[in-house]
């Protein structure tokens, strides 16, 4: 998908319509496109600019280093928690309290 932004990009770039019009001059949407030259270099600039913004935004996304993501256990426990038991202040590594 990202490919094809960047190859919609480059032929609807604005400076391209004088080979587009050539291109496309025996056609009847080349005569369309001669006709309302600025309607014409309007949506060309409009759709340029939504499919180069699209492509560069896919192409840096996986440039940049994906982030772990937490569970909800995680986010939700306390660093002193663990899973499945609730460590208190006077418990022992083995869960029995000590008792003086």
């Amino acid at each position: 998908m990202r490919y094809l932004m960047a190859a919609l990009a480059v032929v609807t770039c604005p400076c391209h319509l004088p080979i587009l019009l050539a291109v496309l001059g025996s056609t009847a949407l080349g005569a369309a496109m001669s006709e309302y030259v600025g309607l014409t270099v309007l949506a060309l600039s409009a759709l340029f600019v939504v499919s180069a913004w699209s492509a560069v935004r896919m192409f840096s996304r996986d440039a940049q280093p994906r982030r772990r993501l937490r569970s909800v256990d995680e986010i939700q426990r306390p660093a002193g928690l663990h899973a499945g038991r609730r460590e208190s202040a006077g418990s022992t590594p083995g869960g029995a309290a000590s008792k003086p």
